[in-house]
């Protein structure tokens, strides 16, 4: 990720430090799914702490989107807007859905089927070992009976017609379109900065501080 200049007001270099954090943790979160699930099929097993960070970085993906489309929204006045902002827009509005009706959970839990997804999610990819197998990872914890969903599969073509499918509760979003979605909404942010000459020639950079708290000296009498 590329360095910037000072960008004024304030507030707008806030809202772009933002956009740009948010959207990257949706891209870094998918990446570790990917390698994660990768190892998983490698061994046909997983393990509970595997299936929970896999399942905590779909729903991280997920919040990063809400975050993203939201710090958007206060970007307006710089009239961002092309073909891409809008396939991100279609897609943060379905993960919002999802997002919403966990956090939404008292007023749709008798809505919900008793053998409904778990509501930690489900996610369901096509096998990179045999493409007409299709794998899905979830939590059980004993609680109640429930159901997952697998991909949808078109017999005619003889293939999936979607990938990366996270489920929560019956209810379902292609990860891999909302990752797209960010992807698109960042290229259209860094052309839109480039165009500005906002970038410098140094990356984003960690700084680690350190702060040490000195004893007081006992003093004798």
């Amino acid at each position: 990720m590329k360095g910037l200049q000072r960008i004024e007001p304030s507030e707008t270099a806030i809202y772009i430090d933002g956009i740009r954090y948010a959207l990257n943790g949706a891209l870094r979160a998918f990446s570790r799914i990917s390698i994660a699930i990768r190892k998983i099929e490698d061994r046909n097993t997983s393990t509970l702490q595997e299936a929970f960070d896999i399942l905590n970085d779909c729903w991280q993906i997920v919040d990063c989107t809400y975050r993203s489309q939201q710090i958007f929204k206060n970007l307006a006045p710089l009239n961002i807007k092309d073909a891409r902002t809008k396939r991100f827009n279609s897609a943060a509005d379905k993960a919002n859905g999802l997002r919403n009706l966990y956090h939404h959970l008292s007023r749709r839990v008798s809505e919900m089927d008793r053998s409904s997804s778990p509501v930690i999610g489900s996610l369901s990819w096509i096998s990179e070992v045999d493409n007409l197998s299709c794998l899905t990872l979830t939590i059980n914890s004993g609680a109640r009976d429930f159901s997952v969903p697998a991909l949808r599969f078109d017999r005619e073509e003889a293939k999936y017609t979607e990938n990366f499918v996270f489920s929560v509760m019956n209810n379902a979003i292609s990860l891999e379109t909302t990752v797209n979605g960010c992807r698109d909404l960042s290229d259209s942010i860094e052309d839109f900065l480039s165009e500005l000459r906002a970038h410098n020639q140094s990356e984003v950079r960690s700084i680690l501080f350190t702060s040490t708290i000195q004893p007081n000296k006992k003093t004798s009498t």
